[in-house]
């Protein structure tokens, strides 16, 4: 199933999704790509409520984050170099499935 259409189609065929598991120092998270691989973890919680408490927190902060292109200089300290052009929004999964199904009848 492709989600959505256009270049975000290419990247969704397979939606990624977050794995708890249970680690030797407690319950951790891993974000895995459509293609399976890890792309993201999280750090250790003592049980599985806190992990979801920290994935809404951590949701929160990718929707809302800047991005920053930054590079180390001479001495190594980083520099910033400049604010990355605002991203418009990702739809929500429900609208690219809506997207998707007016895909389909339009080409019926």
């Amino acid at each position: 199933m492709t989600y959505g259409t256009g270049k975000l189609a290419a990247v969704t065929k397979r939606p990624g999704r977050i794995e708890v598991y249970p680690g030797g120092d407690g319950w951790r998270w891993r974000l895995l790509g459509g293609n399976g691989e890890i792309m993201l973890t999280g750090e250790a919680h003592p049980s599985k409520s806190k992990v979801d408490r920290a994935l809404r927190r951590a949701r929160f902060v990718f929707m809302t984050a800047v991005i920053v292109h930054v590079m180390d200089d001479e001495n190594g300290d980083k520099v910033k170099l400049r604010k990355a052009k605002k991203a418009k929004p990702f739809p929500s999964p429900a609208a690219m499935i809506r997207a998707n199904k007016r895909l389909r009848k339009s080409r019926a």
